[in-house]
């Protein structure tokens, strides 16, 4: 992986071995970039990279999101750790920040430094960022970055298993995550002009040391298995993959993303990356309503390795205590309770979506462009964007409160949500009581149901 990796500073050694990931994050880099047929000059001291295939050239900087100061590290994981919908949504709100600042830095760095060196002016830039931020960093892909950069989460759609079909019903977008005071980091840095300097972000969750043991001659005295994910292009759901490492092929590439910035000062040609096992994504499609991608069959989304090795007791290694004090773990907080806020997103003709906390439920509000009125659901727990919100419905069943009908005014919507909420026993308002639901597909028809029974327009035809 090092193979004509040149230490121009003189602190790569010692990198790697105080830190590591950062260290790594360069090695896996420049493995890439050699199986991409780029020719990499490190006659210059910074940026990192300096690549060229034809006539393509760009420079590259390599950056780790790491963990927050008295937060777990991401070498803090353990056995149990299990990623519920509560769980992720944390994940996802923490890894989104994380990278918003180490991608902030790199961008800062651009325009102080590395705009006036004269082999980078006039060529892409692109900064190269892997998740090392929190346990399990590798499970959650390139979600939380496609958050940051395009505002755009996750398509809301319908399945017919039968029939093998796919109805999309609207997207989730997040627009901004809230931090604990308060303050907001806003999202969309790709769809306007606020990092212009940037050509594209490169990215991988998967470049992690279980990349070094999938692609390393299997050892004998060792026994590794393989958990992957991959993306299935024939049917609605990925390529699940469990296999001893004998038996399991991945490349170097596999798990790369790339993400090009439509706004560019300079663009970064696609084709330096299609037609190999890379994902390359476009931006948001305003005509189409959906995020325009090229991600090849077989792509990996998520892969673990667990190794096992005959051990003495007293060959423990330091590290491996599994009940050893950790970092604080990313947490969901409520909004103050009854607040509304902005998340954005559209399903069917359901748009400018607000969700508020409320006894534990979390309200969703959003107004029908038919009638242009307003309407309101609650479900139990603390969501704090309509992707997670929609994953509760989609993953379990969860406790709801029916549907209040529909009101000229946001405000109105939600007072009555909340009278309804007031008037629930006391285990159901304060979660005690489960009560069985159907999921997302059944969640959205209430909603066009009510939207049936209630509106004139509606039945006129649309």
């Amino acid at each position: 992986m090092g193979a004509r990796l040149q230490d121009r500073d003189g602190k790569f050694v010692h990198e790697f071995q105080l830190t590591f990931n950062s260290a790594f994050w360069e090695l896996y880099l420049n493995a890439s970039f050699a199986a991409l047929g780029f020719a990499r000059d490190y006659r210059h001291a910074s940026p990192d990279f300096a690549c060229a295939k034809g006539d393509g050239a760009f420079v590259a900087e390599a950056v780790v999101a790491s963990h927050a100061d008295a937060c777990a590290a991401e070498w803090e994981q353990r056995i149990d750790d299990e990623i519920t919908v509560e769980r992720l949504q944390a994940m996802l709100e923490y890894r989104s920040a994380r990278l918003a600042n180490a991608i902030d830095t790199k961008l800062k760095k651009y325009r102080s430094s590395y705009a006036r060196l004269p082999h980078v002016a006039g060529k892409p830039y692109v900064i190269c960022v892997a998740p090392f931020d929190q346990p399990q960093s590798y499970a959650i892909g390139d979600r939380p970055l496609r958050r940051l950069l395009c505002a755009y989460d996750m398509p809301i759609y319908i399945d017919n298993e039968e029939e093998c079909t796919r109805t999309i019903l609207g997207e989730t977008v997040t627009e901004r995550v809230w931090k604990a005071s308060g303050a907001d980091v806003p999202f969309g840095l790709f769809t306007d002009d606020r990092a212009r300097e940037v050509s594209a972000v490169i990215y991988s969750a998967v470049a992690t040391f279980g990349k070094v043991q999938v692609l390393a001659v299997p050892s004998p005295d060792r026994e590794t298995w393989v958990s992957a994910v991959r993306y299935n292009d024939e049917g609605l759901h990925p390529h699940l993959i469990g296999a001893r490492r004998q038996g399991y092929d991945e490349t170097v590439l596999d798990g790369l993303h790339v993400f090009l910035n439509p706004h560019a000062d300079h663009p970064l040609d696609p084709r330096l990356f299609l037609g190999r096992e890379v994902a390359v994504h476009f931006g948001f499609g305003l005509s189409m309503r959906s995020m325009r991608s090229n991600v090849p069959n077989g792509f990996l989304f998520s892969r673990r390795t667990m190794t096992l090795v005959a051990r003495d007791d007293a060959e423990r290694r330091p590290g491996m205590d599994q009940t050893a004090p950790r970092g604080k773990m990313p947490e969901v907080t409520p909004w103050p309770d009854g607040q509304l806020r902005p998340v954005g997103g559209r399903t069917g003709t359901f748009t400018d979506n607000h969700l508020a906390h409320y006894k534990g439920f979390t309200i969703v509000v959003a107004r029908d462009i038919v009638d242009n009125d307003w309407g309101a659901h609650a479900a139990e727990g603390i969501f704090r964007d309509l992707g997670s919100w929609f994953d509760a419905q989609r993953e379990d069943a969860v406790p709801r409160v029916p549907h209040a009908g529909f009101f000229p005014s946001r405000d109105e919507a939600i007072a009555a949500m909340k009278a309804q909420i007031d008037v629930l026993p006391p285990a159901r308002a304060h979660g005690g009581e489960k009560r069985a639901n159907g999921p997302t597909s059944q969640l959205i028809a209430s909603w066009l149901t009510s939207r049936e029974q209630s509106s004139s327009a509606r039945r006129r035809g649309w």
